[in-house]
């Protein structure tokens, strides 16, 4: 008898193992049509192009410093030819943090949007927001 629940147990296990693999819903995907929410997504944007412009400003300042000393060092080993610095190379403009807080302010928005709308109107917005999906 007791191997005839076997099958029964194993399917109760499998079924709770995989209850918490669903796939997460994603914020950057979040696109909700409320007046707070498009407010605060467009800070979102703001903040983003501002973090990217300035890490642009730090690369292109960086490449002054670097072209500066660069003629330094040149000087430098034309009249002493040792102990002269040679310049660092720049690294790029790094825009994966503002790709990182991007997500976190609209995970924010999308959070802010949950908490303040009611359950019957997030479905409707769900729905709407896949068929959105199923007509792209």
């Amino acid at each position: 008898m007791p191997l005839a629940f076997a099958p029964i147990l194993a399917a109760a296990l499998l079924a709770l193992a995989l209850g918490g693999c669903a796939t997460p819903e994603t914020n950057s995907d979040f696109k909700a049509q409320d007046p707070q929410s498009q407010t605060c997504l467009a800070r979102c944007e703001i903040a983003r192009t501002q973090c990217e412009q300035r890490q642009q400003l730090r690369e292109t300042e960086c490449q002054t410093h670097v072209r500066m000393v660069g003629e330094d060092y040149e000087t430098c080993v034309a009249n002493r030819g040792t102990g002269c610095l040679k310049p660092d190379v720049c690294l790029g403009a790094d825009l994966r943090i503002c790709r990182i807080q991007h997500e976190e302010c609209v995970s924010a928005c999308a959070a802010s949007h949950r908490a303040t709308t009611a359950p019957s109107d997030v479905e409707a917005a769900a729905s709407a927001e896949k068929e959105e999906q199923a007509e792209s």
